[in-house]
């Protein structure tokens, strides 16, 4: 639900690649996805996340995002890896996937942009059928990664961070 007064200002490294950031929240072997309510992805189940805002660290845009798109208050704990995948204009996109615990708020969206939030058990995921996920092989991954539990330190990004802010 970001401020539709003012266009934000998004961090690219290269015209070619775009960067964006997802929070996996994940509480009692379950994990939140949202349905995307509009744009090429309408109607598909992800991970919340998106887009950096200029001058934004990853760790700041995976909270944001989640904030935005589930009224939920998340602390980032852990990077889970870099998926990379192949936007529908023929850009690389790599996305920065974040380990999540929530920290306060309601769970909630705004109908829009974000058509429904669900907590999926891991044991459901591998029934929901591919036509309903947002870049399969790429988000399967990323749940696999999840459930097995893969951390990184934080601290892995501390240079990348600036690299962005420089860029921005």
């Amino acid at each position: 639900m970001a401020s539709t007064t003012q266009p934000r200002s998004t961090v690219q490294l290269r015209s070619d690649v775009r960067i964006t950031a997802c929070a996996a929240i994940v509480e009692f072997d379950h994990i939140l996805l949202v349905q995307r309510g509009r744009g090429p992805s309408a109607g598909r189940w992800m991970l919340p996340g998106g887009r950096l805002d200029a001058g934004e660290t990853l760790v700041e845009a995976a909270a944001r995002e989640a904030l935005e798109e589930t009224g939920l208050r998340v602390e980032i704990d852990a990077l889970v890896g870099v998926y990379t995948c192949r936007g529908r204009c023929g850009r690389d996109r790599s996305r920065f996937c974040f380990s999540a615990k929530t920290a306060g708020g309601r769970p909630r969206f705004d109908g829009r942009n974000v058509r429904d939030l669900r907590w999926f058990h891991f044991e459901q995921l591998p029934l929901v059928h591919d036509s309903r996920l947002w870049k399969p092989p790429v988000l399967r991954a990323m749940l696999r990664d999840i459930e097995r539990g893969q951390r990184l330190p934080l601290d892995l990004l501390r240079n990348f961070d600036r690299a962005l802010r420089a860029a921005a």
